[in-house]
């Protein structure tokens, strides 16, 4: 005996939609769980390079007292390696900049002559900005572009004439 298309139908159609929604719900939850993880996996990579550029910013600071202070960089070139494995080409692009320009500084700067250091320091602080901005941009597109990260007063504020001073002091 048949079984009567009228009922063998909605049975079959029940079983296909589903297989199709378990299917297609499967994907999308991946999906979703893929990008989360993507976003704080490069959230926490970006943190850990700004987290490793101040401290290594920190020492290079510190070497107006000890010209022969190391500059270790191992942590920086980690969190460096880090961010150009997961981060797409641009943001890579601007952690390399920092790199370059923070060895520029590592090289040729001298916290004691604070004409030479601002000058060595902007490039620096200008990739550092961008950095921040694309990787704003990385993690959410909605947001808008800094225009600055600190609150340091420009080179032409009259508090530095007083603290040109009291490095001459010293």
């Amino acid at each position: 005996m048949l079984a009567p298309w009228d009922a063998l139908v909605p049975v079959i159609g029940g079983v296909l939609a589903a297989l199709v929604g378990g299917t297609i719900g499967g994907w999308l939850g991946h999906r979703s769980q893929r990008e989360h993880w993507t976003r704080d996996s490069r959230l926490k990579a970006y943190a850990e390079l700004m987290r490793c550029h101040a401290e290594r910013y920190h020492t290079l600071s510190d070497r107006a007292r000890d010209r022969q202070q190391p500059v270790d960089w191992s942590d920086w070139n980690r969190a460096l390696a880090v961010v150009n494995m997961i981060a797409p080409e641009p943001v890579a692009a601007e952690a390399v900049q920092i790199d370059e320009a923070t060895w520029r500084l590592a090289l040729l700067g001298n916290p004691r002559d604070m004409d030479a250091w601002r000058r060595l320091r902007e490039p620096v602080e200008q990739a550092v900005l961008n950095f921040v901005n694309i990787a704003r941009r990385d993690l959410d597109s909605a947001t808008r572009p800094l225009s600055r990260l600190r609150g340091r007063p420009g080179p032409d504020d009259p508090i530095w004439s007083a603290d040109r001073q009291i490095l001459d002091d010293r």
